[in-house]
């Protein structure tokens, strides 16, 4: 169902395909071991269901290992490892080319974490380092250190900082 529309059946071996104004379309069998979708061909009457196959098409299923995800970067990185072990250079490279595409996901991240501000990517050495910035209001500050937009619980202290201090109220947290 796509706004209350159906865009497709699947019944006893059989899909029924629906037009975009949700009225019945065409039918035929199909293997049940399999999603007709791959063999989903973009017609005039179908573009619904067709922008649900490329929806369907984009989402990247991650497999996060914390502990192997690298909070330094040396290089750009256009593709996320499923593992998200280059997120930091992965990060690098999106708010290069696609600026408006981080501001909406910062935006978003703001409203569900608490305190979240923004990343930034200082120099560590001959490399960068994603951070996340925090504001707490009163100075209650996050026990975790964040090293990466993708959550990695850090060490105690940063190697360059020295041990974390707790900020003050309404001071940014840098983790």
């Amino acid at each position: 169902m796509f706004e209350g529309k159906p865009l497709y059946r699947y019944v006893n071996a059989e899909v029924q395909l629906f037009t975009d104004d949700g009225k019945p379309g065409s039918s035929f069998a199909f293997n049940p071991r399999r999603s007709f979708l791959a063999a989903l061909e973009p017609k005039k009457i179908n573009r619904l269901a067709t922008w649900f196959k490329s929806f369907l098409e984009a989402i990247l299923i991650l497999r996060l290992d914390p502990k192997g995800i690298d909070a330094t970067t040396r290089r750009d990185s256009p593709f996320l490892e499923l593992d998200a072990s280059n997120s930091s250079s992965w990060y690098r490279f999106i708010a290069d080319e696609e600026p408006a595409a981080v501001d909406a996901a910062l935006s978003q991240l703001r409203t569900i974490i608490p305190g979240f501000r923004h990343l930034k990517k200082p120099t560590f050495g001959r490399a960068k380092l994603l951070q996340a910035e925090f504001l707490f209001p009163g100075g209650d500050p996050l026990h975790d250190r964040l090293r990466s937009p993708l959550g990695r619980t850090a060490g105690a202290h940063h190697p360059l900082r020295g041990p974390p201090r707790r900020p003050r109220g309404g001071e940014p947290a840098v983790l």
